[in-house]
């Protein structure tokens, strides 16, 4: 059953962008920006957190996931802002110049499964682009899990998911999580330093009433913070698994969080697939929980 233990925080609406299927949040520390996407209406979002300027981007095509390339990466673009992407094209490169994007294709694993489609996507303390795919339709095991170093090769580290969701990573880098959404399963791995994965294990088992494992985050103590759609909440693991926590978010699917100081969360939402959202329910998509007892030191991106 989810833990009764209900973290204290204060939850901050910063945008009501209006997306479909908001998704792929990153945050650019340099900048104090926050990326994120609609993956059923294509469009990319960017949140100033100096001046809470607020940017929509059209996008070319589907894009499902963002990344900010790690040094050693040497992109194939040019832009006032170049980001790494999964989507309709595979891996990509995402490129932001005077209110447009271009995205140039890197790599697509699964050229051969028109039926598949990538998922979520996160950079890895290693510096290599972890990614899953997922059955558009959510009802066929045809589902990998994915990573890409910085000269373009691609490795299939796991498959037979239905909808793959994460990853996210422990501080010392040594243990990689993934979701299947569709089992409410989170698994763990142990990574090497070649990027690839072995021990896969059940990690946790998600309560059928407390929703699905969406995207993830991890703290410097090594808990796990989980979206979990349909649930209403970010739920709270340690390190072995177990539920220490959770925080109640007035949306009803919340799609992923990310640290962006000490202390501090913000998480995207969706509407799709709901029934007649609540104006909350369809449009409080980027928000930010405050001052909230995480159990652990946070674990802020440097980009």
């Amino acid at each position: 059953m989810p833990s009764n233990i209900e973290l204290r925080s204060t939850v901050d609406c910063l945008w009501p962008a209006n997306a479909q299927l908001g998704e792929g949040l990153v945050y650019q520390s340099s900048e104090k920006r926050l990326w994120f996407i609609d993956i059923k209406q294509p469009r990319l979002f960017c949140y100033s957190l100096n001046d809470a300027a607020q940017r929509t981007y059209p996008l070319p095509t589907q894009v499902s996931a963002l990344a900010l390339p790690p040094q050693g990466w040497r992109p194939a673009v040019t832009g006032e802002t170049v980001l790494l992407s999964v989507g309709a094209l595979g891996f990509a490169w995402l490129a932001v110049n005077d209110g447009t994007v271009t995205l140039h294709p890197i790599t697509d694993p699964e050229a051969d499964l028109p039926g598949n489609r990538f998922n979520d996507g996160k950079i890895g303390p290693d510096g290599r682009f972890y990614a899953g795919t997922m059955d558009e339709s959510e009802t066929e095991a045809s589902g990998a899990f994915y990573v890409l170093d910085a000269n373009g090769k691609t490795a299939r580290l796991d498959t037979g998911y239905r909808v793959t969701n994460g990853p996210a990573f422990s501080p010392d880098g040594r243990v990689i999580y993934h979701n299947d959404s569709a089992l409410r399963r989170t698994y763990a791995f142990d990574l090497d330093a070649s990027g690839a994965v072995s021990g896969k294990r059940l990690f946790h088992a998600h309560d059928e009433n407390g929703g699905y494992p969406d995207g993830m985050t991890t703290d410097g103590d090594g808990n796990l913070f989980v979206a979990m759609w349909d649930g209403r909440r970010i739920q709270r693991l340690d390190a072995a698994g177990g539920v220490t926590g959770y925080i109640p978010v007035p949306v009803h699917r919340p799609t992923t969080c990310v640290f962006i100081e000490p202390g501090t969360l913000a998480f995207t939402s969706a509407a799709a697939g709901l029934d007649a959202p609540s104006p909350a329910r369809r449009w409080i998509i980027l928000r930010k929980i405050l001052n909230f007892n995480s159990g652990g030191r946070a674990r802020v991106p440097e980009a």
